[in-house]
């Protein structure tokens, strides 16, 4: 069979972006799980049927379970709040329709029930970008933050093995 996806006519740059903002907001996704993975053990095996906004739920429910003396809460709640808006903004992304814009360029154009929006290849890439900084987060607080002993005791901190965060 012959490959036909160069007959659908895009940009090489659109698609460059549009596929760094997919990545980039999967990479995100699956960091998101493995920090429920191991505020909530048992997650990974049912994250793989759940959308993203039911992750974002149960990553949120997962926080609140937290005592509010504990010193990443503040910076989980913030890193959950991004996520659930992410997950919004990639839904638009993703539910979006081609169309051909004013000067011929063909993009994405999301018209539905949270607005209008027309992903212009400068709106993917900050998109994309304000994704890799929340994964960037969410892996420096899985494996720096107190989150990371919570597989290993929930009562002991072992300072030796964490650095400070801004919230």
């Amino acid at each position: 069979m012959n490959d036909q996806s160069e007959r659908i006519p895009v940009g090489d740059l659109y698609l460059r972006a549009l596929g760094r903002a997919t990545y980039n907001f999967v990479y995100l996704e699956w960091g998101i799980v493995w920090l429920t993975e191991t505020l909530e053990p048992g997650f990974l095996h049912t994250a793989t049927t759940l959308t993203a906004g039911q992750i974002a739920g149960r990553f949120t429910s997962a926080i609140m379970r937290l005592p509010d003396s504990d010193p990443d809460k503040e910076a989980l709640v913030h890193l959950a709040t991004s996520f659930g808006t992410l997950v919004e903004d990639r839904n638009r992304l993703m539910h979006g329709t081609p169309f051909t814009a004013p000067g011929g360029e063909q993009r994405l154009m999301y018209d539905g029930k949270h607005g209008r929006k027309d992903w212009t290849i400068e709106l993917i890439a900050e998109f994309s970008s304000v994704v890799a900084a929340a994964s960037i987060r969410a892996s420096e607080l899985r494996h720096y933050g107190i989150v990371g002993d919570y597989k290993l005791t929930r009562t002991t901190l072992r300072p030796d093995r964490h650095q400070p965060f801004a919230g």
